[in-house]
């Protein structure tokens, strides 16, 4: 009963924020539209977002057709994993971060939204809803393709303002993680707060920041930064700020 509360939530959230919408009587009858099936995600680890919708765009009809069985395969743009997490270990200054509900920051051209419907019925007693969600939506297999090539185009755009930024989020986003770093803590310092006003630009908030450096940490706005942050500025990191090794940490 309280997933159902929760989901209930997460779902009625879609409307709230513009995310998504209700069909009008006249539209439900469009031919060629897709409805899919949805069900919650639950993360309790997250920091944010526990409880995620998402559309399963794989369901078949009767006839075997799913929204990505007939969507136009696109190319996959973020970089190999394996590459990122080695350039992170090279720096000496760690810095992560995460762009808050990438997926929803994206609209969908109106007449594509007729593929995103789906079917809700928020009161048990009353009638089943038709709704369609407008954003980039989580399951769709081209998803990751449009909202990093939106990335792209920004970074692209705004290279020549913040070069070192553009490199690294070309280099070290994956998909909406972003795993950097810097030589100095002042480098770091610099890279953080330009990453942060380049994806600005295209309304892509950044949060959860976290780094190894207490110092580059505290010249983030509290609100910004990610749970371990607060561990790392309080906990573990301490003994070695105070000159102790971490051979020697219990």
């Amino acid at each position: 009963p309280q997933l159902e509360k929760d989901y209930e939530k997460e779902i009625r959230d879609l409307f709230e924020r513009g995310d998504a919408r209700w069909l009008r009587p006249e539209e439900i009858d469009e031919p060629y539209a897709f409805y899919m099936p949805h069900r919650p995600v639950v993360r309790p680890d997250k920091e944010t977002t526990k409880i995620r919708p998402v559309f399963d765009a794989s369901a078949r009809t009767k006839d075997g057709v799913s929204l990505n069985s007939e969507i136009l395969r696109t190319p996959v743009l973020h970089p190999a994993l394996t590459g990122i997490l080695l350039r992170f270990r090279m720096k000496p200054v760690g810095l992560t971060g995460d762009i808050s509900k990438m997926f929803l920051r994206m609209r969908v051209i109106p007449e594509h939204v007729k593929y995103q419907r789906f079917l809700a019925r928020p009161d048990p007693d009353g009638p089943i809803r038709h709704e369609a969600i407008e954003k980039v939506a989580f399951g769709v297999a081209d998803s990751p393709y449009r909202a990093m090539e939106s990335v792209k185009r920004t970074v692209e755009e705004h290279k020549e303002a913040y070069p070192e930024a553009a490199e690294e989020l070309t280099a070290n986003l994956y998909v909406d993680d972003l795993l950097t770093g810097a030589e100095t803590e002042a480098a770091a310092v610099k890279l953080q707060k330009d990453c942060v006003t380049l994806l600005n630009k295209a309304g892509l908030p950044m949060r959860k920041w976290c780094s190894n450096s207490p110092a580059v940490l505290e010249q983030i706005p509290e609100e910004e930064r990610g749970e371990t942050s607060a561990l790392l500025l309080t906990g573990g990191l301490q003994s070695e700020v105070e000159g102790e090794t971490p051979e020697n940490c219990s």
